[in-house]
């Protein structure tokens, strides 16, 4: 698996099994924060790994600020799919934290943005999932690369049958994201105005950060609403049975 220098929480699902025994074929998809910082070489080593779709789920404010700039002779297919339920895409989602500008606060925040996540993905669903069904590697990033493109990434491996634990596995990996001290600079500036105490650090920690409970209540409030990831997907962009198989039959070895 190539390393990027110009994306810090890139990594391949490749490998990852299912509760039958198959696994994710290898680099079939792919996951990332910003690619805007990719290197010629970076660009040449996702080239070598047939890449054939970026789905960027940032908000077309993001996409404005840190374009992608895919090399057109890669011939990659890039689909927007903008889920702006996130700090990095609204600011003004930090008016939630007016009664609580505290590192419990920021928590309680963060699950309040993940808990919105099933209404927030609805509407883009059916783009991910033509994506996935046009076949070939696919990346999904976002500006992090941990929380819309964790939710998205576990609501894809749930489908394929993939145990809750190693789901959850690959969730978690984003917890050593390098990248995150590039982030900390402008979040801790945007959090001052909040908190300019002893808090501020915690808080940041916090937003940077991925936890279990996080990714619970997102999955959860789609099962609450719609019964369980299978039938959200089905309702919501058409993955019925027969589709999931042809799913399975691309992704999994």
């Amino acid at each position: 698996m190539p390393r990027l220098q110009g994306a810090t929480n890139f990594r391949s699902l490749g490998g990852i099994a299912t509760r039958d025994g198959r696994r994710v074929r290898s680099h079939a998809l792919l996951r990332s924060d910003r690619l805007h910082g990719l290197t010629t070489a970076d660009w040449q080593a996702l080239g070598g790994l047939g890449i054939a779709t970026i789905v960027d789920l940032r908000s077309d404010a993001e996409r404005e600020r840190h374009p992608n700039r895919t090399p057109p002779d890669l011939g990659v297919r890039e689909i927007p799919a903008a889920i702006d339920n996130d700090l990095r895409a609204d600011p003004r989602l930090l008016t939630l934290l007016d009664d609580q500008p505290t590192k419990a606060g920021t928590e309680r925040l963060m699950i309040e943005l993940y808990r919105r996540f099933a209404v927030h993905f609805a509407p883009r669903l059916p783009l991910i999932v033509e994506a996935l069904l046009a076949g070939g590697p696919l990346l999904l990033h976002c500006t992090a690369g941990k929380d819309r493109t964790g939710f998205a990434t576990a609501l894809i491996l749930t489908v394929l049958d993939v145990p809750r634990e190693a789901i959850l596995e690959d969730y978690l990996a984003s917890s050593t994201w390098p990248g995150a001290q590039l982030h900390r600079n402008s979040l801790r500036r945007r959090l001052m105005s909040h908190q300019p105490g002893d808090e501020l650090e915690g808080m940041v920690d916090t937003l940077l950060g991925v936890r279990e409970a996080y990714l619970a209540t997102a999955l959860g409030e789609v099962e609450q609403r719609f019964g369980s990831v299978p039938d959200y997907l089905e309702r919501e962009a058409g993955l019925d049975a027969v589709r999931r198989g042809q799913l399975r039959d691309l992704l999994l070895a």
